[in-house]
């Protein structure tokens, strides 16, 4: 988490945002796809519990209603299905970098719970419905 700083990826539009990206690690993105949207943790001198952020280049830096491990965990259930970040932001924070995973958060909701019946997807659906 020493290398990997958002603020050498993108600037900020203004001092506090270039202040936040300077704090965020980033841990998960997809560099060869050229989507814009990563995840970081907000790395601070003597943190023990992270905050998580997600990045898109249209909607900018959201905090995440997870924390790392469950980020880890939900990770998991989506099978990295691109955008389900989203589902763990504020629903208002939900913009033009949304809009068109929307299909696709919806087929993964129709399709995983009878390819992984041991998992209850409906806190994932009350998501996204609330962001819709």
């Amino acid at each position: 988490m020493t290398q990997n700083h958002m603020d050498d990826v993108w600037d900020g539009d203004d001092a506090s945002q270039r202040a936040l990206y300077g704090e965020l690690r980033v841990f998960d993105d997809t560099p060869r796809t050229g989507t814009g949207r990563m995840a970081a943790l907000r790395a601070v001198p003597g943190a023990t519990d992270p905050e998580i952020y997600f990045y898109d280049l249209r909607d900018g830096v959201m905090r995440m209603e997870l924390d790392y491990p469950g980020y880890l965990d939900t990770l998991l259930i989506t099978k990295g299905v691109i955008g389900w970040q989203y589902l763990y932001c504020r629903p208002e924070l939900c913009g033009m970098g949304f809009v068109p995973l929307v299909k696709g958060l919806q087929e993964m909701l129709e399709t995983f719970p009878a390819l992984f019946p041991d998992h209850d997807y409906t806190d994932l659906r009350a998501r996204l419905q609330e962001r819709l």
